[in-house]
């Protein structure tokens, strides 16, 4: 029984030592950060959810209350989080609160797993503790409040697992428990962050490519290039609800806003020397180097790689190192080293090569990749034969690294807020819209004051006899007199799903300046506008369904089947 629990007091002490990074949110009220939407959108969520619609895609009160598919384009999975707890009970601020922490706790569970796996649980620790107290995770929560990247940066080490194992597996295809990892891990990271979403596509390309180049000249075996095609393709297939909408229907939103102005990915390039220290801050990220905020990857980190790299040498030069080890460090030095090339300007060419990579907006954003590498180094400390020794550098190392980057996670202030002032309308529906407008319609006008936000359905409604019976996000119901024909200019932005019924049959939707027109006879008619999943939602929903249904299966099977196994062997 000892044994048993011996095995979990590594990772019970990952997320004991996390405490410091999250303690900040445990206290009374809410702090300022660059994207100060977070409460908002989970309550917008939440709200659609209550109403048992899912998958969300369009939510009241955002987007200056004209319909905003917000989550049809951003990348959904913290909030659905972060909306069960607020319906589950707790405080609009703490739901949220626990949306971040869940997010900061997960980057170190599983960064132990790909440590723990690679060379055993003191690694584990280390690694989990370098990649929860990095700089840059820091900045991601109490500067950018960044949730969907830091989550996304919570999954990339599921991946690394998924792929070590994949590569490393004895075992012929199919094999569920050895793709599991990678699958978990490349779902999370779509289904979190759009833009790492992209990168991380990007680099499987690279690793498919690689493969199938080995099975050509016969160094690798056909099972590791079907795994990684399986593992790909279910995560893909299970995701598909968001990626494949977000990418097809973009053209009828202003999402291109977002390559342009202060976010021109050619004004955000960094300096190696800020790289290694740049001043800590909690303004924005500028052209040159009077950056607001800092982007240092970390001394302790980079002077680890460092050692680690000369250890590594060492280690293969006295053949203290096999093959699938080497192999797998050599991957994380190059994914480091060109993750750091990605964010100097030398890089551009890359970017307008590569198609949609100009919507990184921020190059240094591969920080994330960056210190995912760079948190792998300790793990060289740890092949260490003995054994109180390497106690000794594992203590050493998780003591230092939390005493000398603890002090980045806490934010600039925290503020007496309560959910009431962000579920404020005017808040809802002009402060919070303004920072995140880009999902409405290319050719919407936009409120530039508070009095021009709608506060009606219908734009003329003052002079049409209109009864609402009905208004809610995705289906609005109302009874209408017209003395004459009329054509009618709705405060609802046109998005692919929209229908209009009138008197029971379906009548032609027309538009104007990113608005929803109708027009309608005159007489007395009921009005029924019902927002739809068009044929690209509704074949993403259904392969998505199918492949959890599929993983859920699966899932049992195994654990059935390894119950059996324990079973019959007592």
């Amino acid at each position: 029984m000892f044994e048993k629990v011996k095995k979990f007091i590594p990772l019970l002490l990952v997320l004991l030592l996390s405490y410091w990074t999250v303690k900040p949110l445990f206290i009374a009220g809410y702090f300022p950060m660059h994207d100060d939407t977070q409460p908002a959108r989970v309550f917008a969520l939440a709200q659609e959810l209550e109403k048992g619609i899912f998958p969300v895609r369009l939510v009241d009160y955002l987007g200056y209350g004209y319909g905003y598919p917000l989550f049809n384009f951003y990348a959904p999975l913290p909030y659905y989080l972060g909306a069960l707890f607020y319906l589950g009970g707790f405080d609009l601020i703490f739901a949220t609160k626990l949306m971040f922490v869940t997010g900061s706790l997960l980057s170190g569970v599983f960064m132990f797993l790909l440590g723990n796996y690679l060379a055993g649980p003191e690694a584990g620790l280390l690694s989990a503790l370098f990649y929860l107290y990095a700089p840059y995770h820091a900045v991601n929560i109490y500067v950018r409040g960044a949730v969907g990247e830091y989550y996304a940066y919570a999954f990339l080490p599921l991946i690394g697992l998924g792929l070590y194992r994949l590569y490393n597996s004895p075992k012929k295809l199919p094999d569920f428990k050895t793709v599991i990892p990678g699958i978990l891990g490349l779902t999370g990271v779509l289904l979190s962050h759009n833009i790492l979403g992209l990168i991380t596509v990007y680099l499987l390309a690279v690793f498919i490519v690689i493969t199938l180049t080995l099975y050509i000249f016969k160094k690798i075996s056909s099972d590791k290039l079907l795994n990684l095609t399986v593992m790909i393709l279910f995560a893909v297939s299970l995701s598909l609800f968001f990626t494949l909408p977000a990418f097809a229907e973009k053209k009828y939103t202003n999402v291109n806003s977002l390559t342009s102005g202060g976010s021109y990915y050619l004004d955000h390039f960094v300096s190696l020397s800020q790289l290694w220290d740049s001043p800590w801050g909690f303004a924005g990220s500028t052209k040159g180097l009077a950056d607001g905020f800092s982007f240092k990857i970390g001394k302790l980190h980079l002077i680890s790689a460092l050692l680690s790299l000369i250890g590594l040498i060492y280690l293969y030069r006295i053949n203290k190192l096999n093959r699938s080890k080497l192999y797998a460090f050599s991957t994380v030095i190059l994914l480091g080293l060109f993750s750091i090339y990605m964010m100097l300007p030398s890089s551009a060419p890359i970017y307008q090569y590569l198609p949609y990579l100009t919507f990184i907006q921020y190059p240094w954003r591969f920080l994330n990749l960056t210190v995912f590498s760079l948190s792998l180094s300790p793990v060289t400390f740890i092949f260490i034969k003995n054994n109180s020794l390497k106690i000794a550098i594992t203590v050493f190392l998780a003591s230092l690294v939390m005493l000398v980057n603890s002090k980045y996670f806490n934010p600039q202030t925290i503020k007496p807020l309560t959910g009431k002032e962000y579920l404020n309308p005017i808040n809802l529906r002009f402060t919070i819209s303004k920072i995140s407008d880009e999902y409405l319609p290319p050719d919407l006008k936009l409120p530039e004051e508070l009095s021009a936000v709608p506060r009606e359905v219908f734009e003329d409604a003052q002079n049409q006899q209109i009864e609402v019976l009905r208004n809610e996000t995705t289906e609005k119901l109302f009874r209408l007199i017209l003395v004459e024909k009329s054509a009618i200019r709705t405060n609802i932005a046109y998005f692919p799903g929209w229908q209009a019924d009138l008197n029971g049959k379906k009548i032609n939707l027309s538009l104007k300046n990113g608005r929803i027109i109708l027009n309608l006879p005159s007489g007395i008619h009921i009005l029924k506008l019902t927002f739809k999943d068009t044929p690209v939602r509704t074949v993403s929903n259904g392969i998505s369904f199918f492949s959890f249904i599929l993983l859920v299966y699966l899932t049992l099977n195994y654990a059935i089947s390894i119950w059996l196994k324990n079973f019959r062997s007592k």
